[in-house]
């Protein structure tokens, strides 16, 4: 990760999208990589993640990034790993 660098920007946010697990979202936001980090399919895996993170009760979503859930486009999304 130390080879990333935020990009100068003026008056912007820079936001990166693939830091699952709470190790590397702290790494991301700690080394001022990006400025938020924003998951999608991690929510459909475990839309309480974000307590969970807080909480200290888990320390990833578990989502492995298949794609299953993309391809339920025409059903209810919902995570093809995720039987609960």
């Amino acid at each position: 990760m130390s080879e990333m660098k935020k990009p100068e920007l003026v008056d912007a946010i820079a936001n990166r999208a693939d830091g699952v697990t709470k190790k590397d979202i702290e790494a991301v936001l700690d080394a001022d990589i990006a400025d938020a980090v924003s998951m999608c399919r991690p929510f459909v895996m475990d839309p309480w993640i974000v307590k969970k993170f807080r909480e200290g009760t888990a320390a990833s979503s578990g989502c492995t990034s298949c794609n299953g859930c993309i391809g339920m486009h025409r059903t209810k999304l919902h995570c093809v790993l995720n039987q609960d």
